[in-house]
């Protein structure tokens, strides 16, 4: 149900501003994410499949501004959605490839 991802924008406040301030990440497509995701949110039938940390941000991994940026995402995300809507993505092998910067995987 819509009540298991408790979204309250106000309490996302502080996290969209934490995820705008770092520099890893341009604000404008930031912006149209967040859109795009709060839209398919509001669907109730609509499930997210968090993967593929590494390409949003290449090198999270090598720096804790990275891996903030990354977790920071990664919560919002759960916060639309709500834990029951959410699942990660075992497919590390491709992801790996490409969360140090040093391959292009697609």
């Amino acid at each position: 149900s819509q009540n298991d991802n408790n979204n309250n924008d106000d309490d996302n406040n502080d996290d969209n501003d934490n995820i705008q301030n770092k520099t890893l990440l341009d604000t404008e497509e930031i912006n149209v994410w967040r859109t795009g995701m709060k839209a398919m949110a509001a669907l109730p039938h609509v499930y997210v499949k968090i993967s593929m940390l590494g390409y949003i941000v290449p090198d999270w991994i090598q720096s804790d501004e990275g891996e903030n940026v990354v977790k920071d995402l990664v919560k919002e995300t759960i916060d639309m959605f709500g834990p029951k809507r959410c699942m990660f993505a075992l497919n590390w092998y491709k992801n790996g490839a490409v969360s140090d910067g040093s391959s292009q995987v697609g």
